[in-house]
This record gives structure tokens, C-alpha cells and sequence, in this order.
């Protein structure tokens, strides 16, 4: 004799609900719901120990039923519907809303399916406990069979995003570090796919394929390698994101040193100039100017236009010498009075005076993106004694001074110093 199916079994068992007496009357039709369940997503952050699925409410709009399921691991709900007249294990799959919390989220919070049975007897549960064309469920009076719930919190790897805790930074002295609290800045969010690894400079990556592992590691000229623009560029460091500027230092006032002594028909281009710039470390001071003026221009026409100078300005701002636009020196005038009273402009045959229009400030910028001196601004030795730790003392007749990191030595006023 053939055996009866799994859903005809359910026709008349709690099944798949855990078996509580609810406390709101007439109860569920057992033929109602014949088989049900559910996945919890990453997002739901589901916790067997703490949360449940349950059967909140259901609806009826007409001839719609709405079976609406509930979970205190979201605050998004499941719904399913059936027309009235449905035959006998009518199956439909639904799922929730994905986290709009989550920019890397794109699959639901938590999806599932329901079979039903025939709906007569809901139908006329459905009349005697509803209330507006909804029948209110306390939550767990109709709780899912845990058994029905499969968990993929932490079950997989969805998307990948990179960041660095920001550098470390070398604090101007006599002021405390801000390095125990460094922020992570992100350089990319939710990748997705097939993601390939790439080597950057001084790194090594090994794949060991029997232990599925990825091993990342510092090697000195693995990767990219260690002889690179980029690298000399940055001065051995490089740009934790792409917007990554060298850290502002001081505002200091310009100083116009002198002028390049470059004339001719055609002028210099910016590389010959620049070439004619003094070095790093070669002792510029934050403000330093250097200016090129060219020969007088006069430009053809009748009458011919005024003549007139052009000039150019290089700014020192501690790490490159910043050119400014083109500075144009034309003729000054002055009013000339006639023999008869009127009153006209005439040029003078003076130009205006060089330097003109020069930056009156500039914003020194710091030679690396951690801050601190170059090499060739640091003493590392006095007189072949160093260390982390030099104390100076001063001799006989000798003071030592220190004022805003610039040490002194001088001699005593009034010293005297008898040699026996």
C-alpha cells in the first residue's frame, strides 16, 4: 500500500512550525502552510541563539491571501500570496530588500518559499480572527522549525575593499605625536569578480596552491622593484590614494634674490631656466625668488604699439621652485602740460621697476608625505661625535644658547679666562 507524500503528511501536523500553542484564537489551519524556509544573509547577521522566523501576519485583500514572515535579525519582511481558489501545494519564492546601509550589499537580507494547501479552512479562520483584512500573529506563536533556516552569516567572502591606515607622520618639534589614532583611508569598496592580486613596490606575493593561502611579505626589490620615477619622484615614499597631496608647511614671506642674466631675441624656455635654479639642498630658503626679464619687445604697427618687458618669477617653496605667469612690464607716463595750457599724456621713456608682481607670500611644502627634513637639513654628527642623545656643554668663558631649534655658541660677556 503506497504511503501518503510528505505534504499530505504536513496537512495535518504543525509542520514546518515549532509546535506552541498560540495564545490568539481561532488557531491556524495546519493545512494551511504544508512547508516553508528560509536563508539568512551577510547583512541579516543572523544568530541562532538570539533569532527566530515567525509567521506575523496574514492579509486579505478580495480573493488575496498575503502570508507576511517576520525576523527579529532585520526589520525587513517576507511576503507571499495566494488567490483563494489556489489548488494544493502551490509553491512561490520571495525574498526582502537589500541593505541600503550596505554600499556593497546587492542581494537580499534574507529570501525563502512557502507551500501551501488547500485554503478553505483559512478561509474561515481567516473571518473569525481578523480584524481590518489582517489576522495579527504574535511573534513565535507561529516560530519557523530552526531546522528550516539555513545561516550564511560569515559563511562567504562577497566583496573585497582596501585601505591603509594612514601614515605615520614626523611631528614638527617640541610638538606631540598625532600617530596613535591614524584614520584608514580607503582606496577601493566593494570589488567584486575575479580580483587579481598585483606586487607593489618591495613586495612579494606567494601563492602556495596545497595550502590555498596567499602569503604578502616585504622583499626589497620585489615587485614593482626599488629603481622607479615614481619612487624618486616621492622621494621613496608614495601616495596612499590617488588625491594624496605633500602635507602644507609654513606661510613665509618672499624674498627676490636676484635676477637671471639671460637676454636675447628668443627667450629661454622654462626647462633652460629651471636649469639655471640652484639645486635641493643647496641652501634655498622657503621665499627665495629668482626672476628673467627679456629684452625690450616692441611688436610692429602704425603707430607701433608701446614696447614692453616680459618676466617671469621661480618661488622656492621647500620642494620645487614654482614658476608664476607671465609678468608684463610696459612704459610709465606722465602728464605734460603745453605752452598753451593743455594737457596731455607722454611716456616717460622708464619702464616699470623690476621686480613687479611678485607672489607676497608663499606656502612652503613639506619635502615628504610623513613630514620631517631632508638628510641635508639635519646634523648627524659634531665633529664626529653622534647619536640620538648630544649634550653640549659650554667650556670656561663659553655660553650655549638655544632659541627655536637654532643652537648658539658664544663667548661671555666680559670672560676672562687666565691660562696657567
Amino acid at each position: 500500500m503506497p504511503r501518503p507524500g510528505f505534504y499530505n503528511d504536513n496537512e495535518y501536523r504543525a509542520y514546518p512550525f515549532i509546535y506552541n500553542k498560540p495564545m490568539t484564537l481561532p488557531a491556524l489551519p495546519t493545512s494551511a502552510v504544508l512547508d516553508a524556509g528560509f536563508i539568512m544573509g551577510l547583512d541579516a547577521h543572523y544568530d541562532e541563539t538570539q533569532h527566530t522566523v515567525w509567521l506575523s501576519a496574514i492579509k486579505k485583500t478580495g480573493s488575496i491571501f498575503e502570508f507576511v514572515f517576520s525576523t527579529d535579525a532585520s526589520t525587513e519582511t517576507i511576503s507571499f500570496t495566494r488567490h483563494d481558489d489556489d489548488g494544493e501545494w502551490a509553491l512561490e519564492h520571495g525574498e526582502s530588500a537589500a541593505d541600503t546601509e550596505n554600499e556593497c550589499a546587492t542581494e537580499p537580507i534574507w529570501s525563502g518559499f512557502l507551500v501551501t494547501g488547500p485554503l478553505d479552512a483559512l478561509t474561515a479562520a481567516f473571518t473569525a480572527a481578523s480584524s481590518g483584512g489582517v489576522w495579527a500573529l504574535q511573534p513565535n506563536d507561529y516560530q519557523i522549525e530552526p531546522s528550516r533556516i539555513q545561516n550564511l552569516n560569515k559563511a562567504y567572502l562577497r566583496s573585497i575593499s582596501v585601505g591603509n591606515y594612514a601614515r605615520v607622520r614626523v611631528p614638527e618639534c617640541d610638538e606631540p605625536s598625532t600617530n596613535d589614532n591614524r584614520p584608514i583611508v580607503v582606496n577601493a569598496r566593494c570589488m567584486k569578480g575575479d580580483i587579481r592580486l598585483k606586487e607593489g613596490y618591495n613586495c612579494l606575493i606567494t601563492q602556495t596552491d596545497r595550502a590555498n593561502e596567499l602569503t604578502v611579505t616585504a622583499f626589497k626589490g620585489a615587485g614593482v622593484g626599488e629603481t622607479s620615477a615614481e619612487l624618486c619622484e616621492y622621494a621613496g615614499e608614495l601616495p596612499l590614494f590617488p588625491d594624496e597631496t605633500l602635507p602644507l608647511g609654513l606661510v613665509k614671506p618672499t624674498t627676490f634674490v636676484e635676477a637671471f642674466d639671460i637676454h636675447g631675441e628668443n627667450p629661454p624656455t622654462a626647462t633652460q631656466l629651471l636649469a639655471l635654479l640652484p639645486a635641493v639642498c643647496a641652501g634655498n630658503k622657503i621665499g627665495d625668488t629668482y626672476g628673467w626679464k627679456s629684452d625690450l619687445i616692441q611688436l610692429p604697427g602704425d603707430p607701433p604699439p608701446p614696447p614692453y618687458y616680459e618676466a617671469y618669477y621661480y618661488t622656492w617653496n621647500n620642494k620645487t621652485w614654482v614658476r608664476s605667469a607671465k609678468v608684463i612690464f610696459t612704459p610709465l607716463y606722465e602728464e605734460v602740460i603745453s605752452g598753451t595750457g593743455e594737457v596731455s599724456i607722454q611716456p616717460t621713456g622708464e619702464f616699470e621697476d623690476f621686480p613687479k608682481d611678485m607672489p607676497p607670500d608663499v606656502q612652503s611644502v613639506l619635502a615628504f608625505f610623513s613630514g620631517g627634513p631632508r638628510c641635508c637639513e639635519t646634523i648627524s654628527s659634531i665633529n664626529g661625535v653622534g647619536g640620538t642623545n648630544v649634550n653640549l656643554i659650554g667650556g670656561a668663558g663659553v655660553n650655549i644658547l638655544l632659541d627655536d631649534g637654532q643652537i648658539t655658541v658664544q663667548k661671555k660677556p666680559n670672560a676672562q679666562v687666565n691660562c696657567t
